[in-house]
């Protein structure tokens, strides 16, 4: 009598970006309004773009999208 093996269920491999393939993968940041992760690092405006936040690893980011202007903590 011969022992039969279970046959596996193949699984569809999940379609990935050659980033998340990567051992150092960061973090995205999307945009709060439109949810799209194209932003871009925006100029410093004022004294606490300049000085206080880059102590606080926060800066000022402009999503490519909506053109909107908002804070988030600086990419590792």
């Amino acid at each position: 009598m011969r022992a039969t093996k279970a046959k596996k269920q193949e699984v569809p491999a999940k379609a990935t970006t050659p980033e998340k393939n990567h051992k150092d993968v960061r973090k995205t940041v999307t945009c709060r309004y439109c949810k799209t992760d194209t932003l871009i690092k925006a100029k410093p405006r004022n004294f606490l773009d300049s000085y206080v936040f880059p102590i606080l690893r926060i800066g000022p980011y402009r999503c490519s999208n909506c053109k909107r202007r908002d804070y988030y903590f600086e990419r590792a």
